[in-house]
């Protein structure tokens, strides 16, 4: 007999006892997994690079509302999660030398995205960026075009309006999070286009006729920019500075649209 003198009580109180150990078993490491799985946020990232402009979308529902960082080099942004749990971001990148780092509220980090810039070859890229919260519009002027006329493409201009052979695939108003970036491209430059093309910055927040902190000794009376010009894979930069106006008086063209000499 398979339980020899184990009477029929001991052997019911044995198998119960069995049963019971079984389901803590099974309770215990359901328990964990659910544990292990709520304290890990995983993340989808998707990044696409057209030009020389990197896109480059987070999804993580469980981050919402989270800060994340974008780091590219020593360029650095955040960001805050939607809602919906997705953060987006849109900046230009010159060269391949370092990777795009996604860096998490909770210290951790996506894997590491490579950039490609082999497109760069075929393309003229120019691009300004800024730290103050005012609004810069870049302008770039075309080879026979006129500055607010046809052949300038600017940020604001409506697109039935345009007329330009490059165009202005990244903008920004100077509000959120800096720093901001606006950038122009076209492809398969001539040899001399980057001779050709003028270029211009307009405060549109200081205005045509400054005021309040925006003016002589204002708090944002002066702006300050890096212009990025990559031109067929070779780049170069410089700063740029807005000088300060008076308050009150009305600014002729050539003090509002800044002229930037190349």
């Amino acid at each position: 007999m398979l339980y020899g003198s184990i009477s029929a009580g001991r052997l019911t109180k044995k198998i119960a006892v069995c049963a019971s150990l079984l389901t803590l078993f099974v309770l215990l490491n359901a328990t964990s997994a659910i544990a292990q799985e709520s304290g890990g946020c995983g993340a989808n990232v998707s990044s696409s690079i057209d030009r020389g402009l990197m896109r480059i979308v987070v999804a993580s529902p469980c981050r919402r509302n989270e800060t994340v960082r974008v780091v590219y080099g020593a360029w650095e942004k955040q960001s805050v999660f939607s809602a919906e749990g997705v953060a987006k971001f849109e900046f230009v990148a010159i060269d391949d030398k370092n990777p795009v780092i996604i860096a998490y509220q909770d210290g951790t980090f996506s894997p590491e995205i490579s950039v490609n810039t082999s497109s760069l070859g075929s393309v003229l890229r120019i691009t300004v960026e800024w730290d103050q919260p005012v609004d810069l519009d870049l302008h770039v002027v075309e080879p026979a075009g006129a500055l607010g006329g046809k052949g300038d493409a600017y940020a604001k201009r409506p697109a039935s309006a345009l007329a330009t052979i490059g165009q202005l695939d990244l903008t920004d108003d100077g509000s959120g999070v800096r720093p901001f970036q606006e950038s122009y491209v076209i492809s398969n430059p001539p040899e001399s286009a980057r001779e050709l093309f003028r270029i211009y910055l307009e405060n549109v927040t200081r205005g045509r006729i400054p005021s309040g902190e925006y003016c002589k000794d204002g708090q944002f009376a002066l702006a300050t920019a890096v212009l990025t010009i990559t031109n067929r894979g070779k780049v170069s930069r410089r700063e740029i500075k807005l000088a300060p106006k008076p308050c009150g008086v009305e600014l002729i063209p050539e003090e509002y649209y800044q002229y930037i000499r190349q």
